[in-house]
C-alpha cells in the first residue's frame, strides 16, 4: 500500500471540491464559470447561496477575489465564498466588504485514506 502525504490529500480534496461545483454548473441551464487567477467563481442560477460563489483553494490576491466576487454579485443570486485556511487571513476583508460574514462552521474536506478492504459478501 502506498503512502500519501497530508498535503497531497488536502490538494486532492480541494480539487474534488472545485470539481463538484464545475459539475453542478455543467448541469445548470444558467450555469457559468469564471476563473480569475487563483479564484474559481461560479453561478448556477439557483437562488441558494450554497450553489453560487467563489472558491479559493490556491494562492490568490485580493484583487482577484474582488473581481471574481463582483462577477458573481452581478448575477444577482445569493452566494458565498469559501476560503482555504491558508488564504483566509490574507483575503477575508474582501468578502466582508461585500457584506458577507464568516461562518464559524467550515465545510470539511473528506478523504478516506487508506481505503479499507471491502467487507465479505453477506451470506444469503
Amino acid at each position: 500500500m502506498s503512502t500519501i502525504s497530508a498535503s497531497k490529500l488536502l490538494s486532492v480534496a480541494n480539487e474534488n471540491f472545485v470539481a463538484s461545483y464545475r459539475k453542478l454548473v455543467e448541469h445548470s441551464p444558467e450555469g457559468e464559470v469564471n476563473q480569475v487567477g487563483g479564484v474559481f467563481a461560479f453561478v448556477t442560477g439557483f437562488p441558494f447561496a450554497l450553489f453560487n460563489g467563489c472558491v479559493v483553494v490556491e494562492r490568490a490576491a485580493p484583487p482577484e477575489l474582488e473581481e471574481a466576487l463582483a462577477w458573481v454579485t452581478a448575477h444577482g443570486v445569493p452566494h458565498r465564498v469559501w476560503l482555504a485556511e491558508q488564504a483566509a487571513q490574507k483575503l477575508e476583508a474582501v468578502p466582508t466588504a461585500y457584506g458577507l460574514g464568516r461562518d464559524p462552521a467550515s465545510f470539511p474536506g473528506m478523504v478516506l485514506h487508506p481505503v479499507p478492504e471491502p467487507p465479505p459478501p453477506a451470506v444469503a
